[in-house]
């Protein structure tokens, strides 16, 4: 895979950015309100735009070494924050 930073030096990144987002919001919801965790450190540095085996962009996230687990009472909280906004 490529670091961000080395599709920036290529002049175009080859992917749809608005799709990026919605799956890193996804992926992360996913994380946070069905499995109950989330990464304490999500920064650029540990996304990767990989590609597949068809060679289409994929998200690559790395570096979990901050996870932390929510109680079934601290999701349902943030559901309703997530819903309050």
């Amino acid at each position: 895979g490529m670091t961000w930073k080395e599709y920036i030096n290529k002049g175009a990144l080859p992917i749809n950015h608005a799709k990026m987002v919605d799956d890193l919001i996804y992926i992360h919801g996913h994380e946070v309100l069905v499995d109950g965790y989330f990464n304490g450190d999500p920064h650029p540095g540990n996304i990767l735009l990989l590609h597949n085996e068809r060679g289409a962009p994929q998200l690559g996230l790395i570096d979990y070494g901050q996870v932390k687990q929510l109680s079934k009472n601290d999701r349902l909280l943030m559901c309703k924050i997530i819903i309050a906004l």
